[in-house]
């Protein structure tokens, strides 16, 4: 079940437990939820609401894209990949050994375009310290805002057409990323 949560709070319970109360926004889904699994253990992961960003946001990135790589003569995907670094924000670090990077890269990568592995510096011997980038599919609103402002960066550069301020800034509202 996923769902907003606009309030949370706690209290402690009277066998030293704690409990936690949410107030959420579909509450029909809350109930269903908690009357089918009321005497089962949960996995519960409670993280901040970030509003997801829209396909038309991906669209419109994917086709300045294009109209950079038919300027610059380069795939689009590796102008993509050249800005992803940039986004900030979009990574995780961590330590694999030397000879797990390859497999490590091929799990991480596999069915997304934007995702990529870089390997940063040696941690101690056999071990290197990597880079986990995530691509667009994975962006929350302002990360998307963000790409977007960077490829519009290029096009300014290369003297390529893209949205007027107006129509843009529509666009980056949250929730319409």
């Amino acid at each position: 079940m996923e769902t907003k949560a606009t309030a949370i709070d706690w209290m402690p319970g009277k066998d030293g437990s704690t409990w936690i109360t949410l107030k959420v926004e579909d509450a029909a889904l809350a109930r269903k939820f908690a009357a089918q699994n009321a005497d089962k253990p949960l996995r519960v992961k409670i993280t901040r609401w970030k509003e997801k960003r829209s396909l038309s946001a991906n669209a419109y990135a994917w086709t300045l894209l294009g109209r950079l790589s038919e300027k610059l003569g380069l795939p689009p995907e590796e102008i993509y990949w050249s800005i992803i670094p940039d986004v900030g924000g979009n990574y995780t670090t961590a330590t694999f050994r030397v000879e797990d990077v390859k497999d490590i890269r091929e799990m991480w990568c596999k069915g997304h375009i934007g995702r990529r592995v870089d390997v940063i510096g040696v941690s101690s011997p056999g071990l290197v310290d990597v880079l986990l980038y995530k691509g667009s599919s994975d962006y929350d609103t302002a990360q998307m805002a963000r790409l977007i402002d960077l490829i519009i960066q290029e096009c300014r550069e290369q003297g390529i057409e893209y949205l007027p301020p107006d129509k843009l800034a529509a666009m980056m509202k949250v929730g319409a990323i």
